[in-house]
């Protein structure tokens, strides 16, 4: 049983060392719709005229 439970804790060591080096970056959103950014205009014009 003893041999189960220092698994066990050698396990959750090992995962709070891990999680301990992770990194996260600033979460950022680009609106690149082409009906406002001017970017791709000509093909959303042509997308609107198929219609």
């Amino acid at each position: 049983m003893s041999k189960h439970i220092l698994i066990l804790f050698g396990v959750l060591v090992f995962f709070i060392f891990l999680s301990s080096t992770s990194e996260s970056s600033e979460l950022t959103f680009s609106f690149s719709n082409p009906s406002f950014s001017g970017t791709g205009q000509s093909s959303h014009y042509l997308t609107i005229e198929n219609i």
